[in-house]
C-alpha cells in the first residue's frame, strides 16, 4: 500500500512538473524578444485589450524561543501590501506576499491575524478549474489567484468581485507572487508575467523557454526556476522592474539522470536554495547577488541511502535550512534534514520508517511541523528543534493533505483546521466543511480553495461581516 501511495505521489509530481514541457510552445530556450504580450490584461470589462503597454524580456545576460515570538529571517514578507499598511480586523486590507507566507517559505507568520472560531463565509468567487496546491497571495485589497484555464485573476478582498482577468496561452500552476503592487506569476507558457494587481495590466515578460510551475520568490530581485522535460533545469535572478535577466545557473550537472525542478525557489539571508536531481536529491544552495554556487548537498552520498527524486521545497530559519525527503520505495523513510546554511553541514536528522512526507514542513521557532501519510492515515507531526525528537503527532482527517502546514501567530493550520501548536489539540475548522487546500491567512480574513472536477471556487472566511 505505502508503495503504491508512493507511486501515486510520484505520478501527480509528473504531472505537474515534467508533464507540462510536452505542453510548452516555446520548447527550444532561444530566448528571443517578442514585442507581443502574452496575455490580455485590464478589468474583465476590457478583458479583450491588446496589452500594448507589457514589454517582454529574454534572458540577456549570462533554534530556542517561543512559537509565538518573532521570525528572524529577511524575507520581508510584508513588502507586498498595495495599500501602504495593513488596517485593523473587518476592513478589507491585508499581506500574503508568496507560497509559505515568505521568501524564506518559514510557513510562520507571528504577526498575521487568524480568523476567530466563529468565521464565517463572507463571499464566494467561481474561477473556473484550479490546481489545488496552487495557493492565492493577497496584496492590500486584491486577492489573486491563478487557473488552469491560463489567466491570473484579481479578487475584491472585500466583496469576492472579480477585478480583473490576465490571459496566458497555457496553464497556470504556480502560486503567485506579490510585492510592491505586482505579481509575479509563472506559467506552462515557458513565460513569467510581471502584473500590476490593482489594473491586471501586464509589465513586463520574462522567456524562460521552460515551463516556470513554482512559485517565485522576491527579495530584492526576482529568483525563479524553470524546468524542460525531465532532464534539464535553471534558476535565474531578474530584475523586477524590467525583467531583465541579471544571472542564470543550470542545474543539469547535478543529477547524473537529469534536472528536476519540483519546489519552489527559497530566498534568505543573501542565499538561495533549490532541490534538484532525478532519482537522486540535490540540494543547492547559490549566491543571491552573483548565482555562484555555494554548496551542494547530495543526500546519497551523505547517507549512503537511495532518497527519491526533490519532491519538496526547503525552508530557512535563524541561518538552518530545513528539508523534507523520502527513502524511496520499498523502505518508506519520512526524512528531515537540518544543515548550516552557511556551509551545507548537517546539523541534525530526523527519520521515521513506513510514512511518506506529505508536503513542505512549518517552522517556528520551537519546533518544525510537518504532514506524513501511510496507507489510509495521515498524521501532522510535531518535531522539536532542540531535542530532534517527536513532541507530539496527531491523526488528520484525511489519508493525503495536499497543504502544508502553517503557523499563524499562536495557532497552528492545515488546511483549514486550526490545532494547538502545543499539544496538537484540534480547536475545529474555519468555515463549514473542511479542506485541504493551500490558503493565505491575513489580518483575520482566511481565502480557501475549495476545487472539485466541475470547477473551482475562492471562499473568504472571516469573524466579522465586512
Amino acid at each position: 500500500m505505502a508503495a503504491s501511495r508512493r507511486r501515486a505521489l510520484k505520478m501527480a509530481g509528473a504531472a505537474l512538473v515534467f508533464g507540462l514541457a510536452g505542453c510548452s510552445t516555446t520548447g527550444d530556450n532561444s530566448n528571443s524578444a517578442d514585442d507581443s504580450a502574452t496575455g490580455h490584461n485590464g478589468s474583465r470589462s476590457s478583458r479583450d485589450g491588446t496589452g500594448d503597454n507589457e514589454t517582454e524580456y529574454n534572458s540577456g545576460t549570462g533554534d530556542g524561543g517561543s512559537d509565538s515570538g518573532s521570525n528572524e529571517t529577511d524575507s520581508d514578507p510584508q513588502g507586498d501590501d498595495d495599500s501602504g499598511s495593513q488596517n485593523e480586523i473587518g476592513s478589507a486590507s491585508g499581506s500574503w506576499q508568496t507560497y509559505q507566507y515568505d521568501t524564506a517559505r518559514s510557513g510562520y507568520a507571528p504577526s498575521e491575524t487568524p480568523p476567530g472560531d466563529d468565521a464565517s463565509v463572507q463571499w464566494t468567487s467561481e474561477v473556473g478549474q484550479t490546481f489545488a496546491e496552487s495557493s492565492p497571495a493577497v496584496s492590500g485589497e486584491t486577492v489573486v489567484v491563478t487557473t488552469y484555464g491560463g489567466s491570473v485573476r484579481g479578487i475584491d478582498l472585500a466583496t469576492g468581485t472579480e477585478r480583473w482577468v490576465y490571459e496566458t496561452s497555457q496553464d497556470v500552476y504556480a502560486s503567485p507572487t506579490v510585492q510592491n503592487g505586482t505579481a509575479f506569476v509563472g506559467a506552462a507558457d515557458g513565460k513569467l508575467h510581471a502584473i500590476d494587481t490593482s489594473t491586471g495590466e501586464g509589465r513586463w515578460t520574462y522567456t524562460a523557454g521552460y515551463p516556470v510551475n513554482r512559485s517565485v520568490a522576491v527579495s530584492g530581485d526576482v529568483y525563479l526556476a524553470a524546468q524542460s522535460g525531465t532532464n534539464s533545469a535553471f534558476v535565474a535572478a531578474l530584475d523586477p522592474e524590467t525583467g531583465g535577466e541579471r544571472w542564470r545557473h543550470s542545474l543539469d550537472t547535478y543529477g547524473e539522470y537529469g534536472a528536476t525542478v519540483s519546489g519552489a525557489v527559497t530566498v534568505a539571508d543573501e542565499s538561495v536554495v533549490i532541490g534538484t536531481g532525478r532519482y537522486g536529491s540535490t540540494f543547492v544552495c547559490l549566491d543571491a547577488s552573483t548565482g555562484d554556487s555555494v554548496w551542494t548537498f547530495d543526500s546519497s552520498t551523505y547517507s549512503g541511502q537511495s532518497y527519491d527524486e526533490v519532491f519538496h521545497t526547503a525552508a530557512v530559519v535563524d541561518g538552518s535550512v530545513f528539508v523534507p525527503l523520502t527513502v524511496e520505495d520499498p523502505n518508506n523513510v519520512s526524512t528531515i534534514i537540518s544543515f548550516d546554511l552557511s556551509t551545507g553541514d548537517v546539523r541534525w536528522e530526523w527519520q521515521r520508517e513506513g510514512e511518506l512526507v506529505a508536503g513542505d514542513c512549518a517552522v517556528g521557532p520551537e519546533a518544525v511541523y510537518i504532514t506524513t501519510t501511510s496507507d489510509d492515515t495521515a498524521k501532522l507531526v510535531r518535531l522539536n528543534r532542540q531535542t530532534h525528537s517527536v513532541d507530539w503527532s496527531v491523526d488528520l482527517a484525511t489519508s493525503s493533505p495536499r497543504c502544508a502546514p502553517l503557523l499563524v501567530d499562536s495557532t497552528l493550520f492545515v488546511g483549514n483546521s486550526r490545532f494547538d501548536p502545543a499539544d496538537g489539540a484540534h480547536l475545529g475548522v474555519v468555515g463549514e466543511s473542511q479542506s485541504w487546500a493551500q490558503r493565505p491567512i491575513t489580518n483575520g480574513y482566511l481565502v480557501q480553495n475549495h476545487s472539485s472536477r466541475r470547477g473551482s471556487s475562492y471562499k473568504m472566511y472571516s469573524t466579522d461581516n465586512i
